[in-house]
């Protein structure tokens, strides 16, 4: 589906576009739930749960992109892609998965280790995209990339992993709560250097050869602990108006 075909569709077109979409979304992940239930119940721990999500969803965007609904088979437009989807994990899924980690959270043991925590998840992240950018550079003769502002920039992509398996398997074998949290904690937060050091590496005005700049000095701690600060103020905020408005 290309963004010319949504600017020339009728208002019943986009309806039947629309009622598609989140029938298959919602369907897809009512199936990935019960089949992760299901993982479960059996005691299946050679399967991981997020394995069996991860295969769902892969399904769902072979169904999407094959079947013709909504457009041309075979076909998807970038900037429809980057919108629609971008906007999916930005205003619905990131939430989802932030408020439910803050929930689920045990505040006293992320506050005894929260030091550790942050330096792991900071300096860890910090040195893990130092090392992929680098390896990425000594092997540019096998692959399109060559400068390495962009090497830079795809290892911030793809340095903050996230132990999904790991605290899969930490919880079914209850190891230790501090190895659980730091672990947990880490996850949570190295999204968010890798994420501020993309996008102050991406708002730089430098050549493609010109990695680093003072500019980067100032602007990545101000976005990592601006945000974080605003973050809390904003917490603080709506818990005081839920306990005067209880």
């Amino acid at each position: 589906m290309a963004m010319a075909e949504i600017c020339d569709a009728t208002s019943e077109t986009l309806d039947a576009w629309t009622r598609q979409y989140i029938l298959a979304l919602t369907g897809m992940a009512l199936l990935a739930l019960v089949a992760g239930h299901v993982v479960h119940v059996a005691h299946l721990s050679f399967l991981p749960q997020a394995l069996v999500s991860i295969s769902f969803g892969a399904l769902l965007g072979t169904i999407l992109y094959v079947s013709t609904w909504g457009g041309e088979s075979l076909a998807m437009d970038s900037n429809l892609e980057s919108l629609v989807f971008g906007g999916i994990l930005k205003y619905f899924c990131l939430p989802v998965i932030i408020f439910e980690s803050g929930w689920s959270l045990r505040l006293r043991d992320f506050i005894s280790q929260f030091g550790y925590i942050l330096l792991v998840a900071v300096l860890g992240t910090a040195v893990s995209i130092l090392v992929v950018a680098q390896l990425i550079m000594a092997t540019s003769d096998y692959h399109i990339i060559q400068d390495p502002k962009t090497a830079y920039a795809i290892a911030c992509l793809i340095s903050s992993t996230d132990p999904v398996a790991t605290l899969s398997t930490f919880g079914s074998l209850n190891v230790d709560p501090l190895l659980f949290i730091m672990v947990f904690g880490e996850s949570q937060i190295n999204d968010a250097v890798a994420i501020t050091i993309f996008q102050s590496l991406n708002s730089l005005n430098s050549s493609a050869k010109m990695v680093f700049d003072r500019q980067m000095v100032f602007e990545v701690p101000a976005l990592l602990f601006g945000s974080a600060g605003l973050g809390f103020c904003l917490a603080v905020v709506f818990i005081l108006i839920f306990e005067f408005l209880a």
